[in-house]
């Protein structure tokens, strides 16, 4: 349902926000703001974001790490650094072509990963026929709940409505904006967008038919491994359940992790191209002369 707010979304976004971005070419997306209410406004506005990317990295950065020391025995700080080097490397020494091309990749990859987890988890229980029963009898499926009920917090409502505001926040964002600025046109650009929302529903429709698959596996054994302290966080679930699943499938282990490490790098390194773009734009040029050059 939060799927329907996005394709909403996504007219706005071509008919409101696109044009006058396309338009201005500027670097950052807070030079609007510079023009429209002044240079303060620009900075508050560009510091907010800052502070937001860099928490929100370290959520990205620590999320992957959890899971992967589940599987690779390894200290999860080292997992962190590791993963924020690479991202810094490959985003530092490539810039936006670097991060479009390795996201790219790294989308197909995660689709991959979830749809071998789905395929073998399905098997194993029966088919997905099996899966979506075992889920609806225990109250894991629901699509169209029309409650009005303000403290209800999935209904129709909040994610289909709730969804439109939710997606446009990333129109405005720099993360987006500078991706759609890289395209020749502004036709190429809506193409692009539009492309990204059916890769996204793609991906969305895979993580649920993943979780439900895994569910089901271990609802029909009546096990639970976090309550049985087989693992100690909920975090680590999905990577405890594909070692199990592919114990005897070598190579789709690696698929997995690679899936996990995927995620986290098309994340961080957009996050750092965006923030080093901000940085320079709105930090660093507009109180330096650059159109002196060294002799």
């Amino acid at each position: 349902m939060l799927s329907v707010g996005n394709a909403f979304s996504i007219v706005v976004q071509f008919y409101v926000f696109m044009p006058v971005f396309y338009r201005l070419r500027q670097v950052s997306v807070y030079e609007y703001l510079g023009k429209r209410y002044g240079q303060l406004t620009r900075l508050a506005a560009s510091g907010v974001y800052v502070l937001h990317m860099m928490l929100y990295m370290g959520i990205v950065l620590y999320a992957p790490a959890l899971a992967l020391a589940t599987v690779m025995n390894l200290d999860k700080n080292v997992l962190v650094v590791g993963i924020g080097l690479l991202c810094t490397f490959y985003s530092t020494i490539g810039g936006i072509k670097a991060v479009l091309a390795t996201d790219t990749l790294q989308a197909l990859t995660i689709i991959a990963t979830f749809a071998s987890v789905t395929i073998k988890g399905a098997i194993d229980v029966g088919g997905l026929g099996e899966v979506f029963r075992i889920a609806s009898d225990n109250g894991r499926l629901e699509f169209f709940n029309m409650s009005f009920d303000p403290t209800v917090r999935h209904t129709f409502w909040t994610q289909a409505i709730g969804g439109i505001p939710f997606y446009l926040t990333f129109a405005v964002g720099q993360n987006s904006v500078q991706r759609y600025l890289s395209v020749p046109s502004l036709h190429h650009a809506r193409k692009s967008l539009l492309f990204a929302f059916f890769v996204g529903l793609i991906t969305t429709v895979s993580t649920a038919l993943t979780g439900l698959t895994m569910y089901a596996n271990y609802a029909s054994r009546g096990c639970d491994p976090f309550r049985s302290g087989q693992i100690c966080a909920s975090d680590q679930l999905l990577p405890f359940f594909v070692m199990e699943l592919f114990e005897n499938m070598p190579g789709l282990p690696g698929l997995f992790l690679a899936g996990i490490l995927s995620g986290a790098l098309s994340t961080i390194s957009s996050s750092i191209n965006s923030l080093a773009a901000i940085t320079w734009a709105d930090f660093i040029a507009p109180y330096v002369d650059t159109s002196k050059s060294p002799a």
